[in-house]
């Protein structure tokens, strides 16, 4: 008996809502992660940080609140599609293999996908939005890592700002 199909426009909308909310919720930690990391680097822009919540009162004092909210747009868009596609495509992939595996042996009572399917069907979900979503992960990247006033020293002018994701 073939397996009821399973829609994977449903797992695209249930991906979407799931990291949408989450990264929603968890961004003001993701961007004191972000700004750690830079600051391990070559960027002397940045301020220090003693700590986590160091981080989080000096973000606060100089920036204001929506300081920890800096690249949230695209941090949203980013996750909600990097969910909602790897979903989708990961249950299209699983879905044909399903089909091939019943045409393959139509007289097989149940059809099953092996792990090796299923490490496929991942693999294929994550390449395609690894795809789509690495333009939008730079777009957070460089918004999170802008401060106020950032001067640049080795070149003399003002660094480029990106007030909304869509900003050229």
């Amino acid at each position: 008996m073939a397996q009821p199909r399973k829609d994977p426009k449903k797992h695209l909308v249930a991906g979407v809502a799931g990291g949408v909310i989450t990264t929603t919720s968890l961004h003001p930690l993701d961007l004191i992660k972000v700004r750690f990391q830079a600051a391990d680097g070559a960027a002397r822009n940045l301020p220090k940080y003693g700590g986590t919540l160091d981080a989080l009162k000096q973000i606060v004092l100089s920036e204001r609140g929506r300081g920890l909210y800096k690249g949230l747009s695209p941090a949203v868009t980013g996750s909600g599609m990097s969910w909602g596609l790897y979903f989708f495509f990961y249950e299209r992939a699983k879905a044909r293999y399903l089909a091939r595996e019943q045409r393959m042996y139509p007289d097989q009572a149940t059809h099953s996908l092996s792990p090796v399917h299923h490490m496929a069907a991942a693999w294929e979900g994550g390449s395609i939005t690894v795809l789509c979503t690495n333009p939008v992960w730079l777009v957070k990247t460089r918004m999170q890592l802008q401060v106020a006033q950032v001067q640049s020293q080795e070149v003399g002018h003002a660094v480029k700002r990106y007030p909304t994701m869509w900003s050229k």
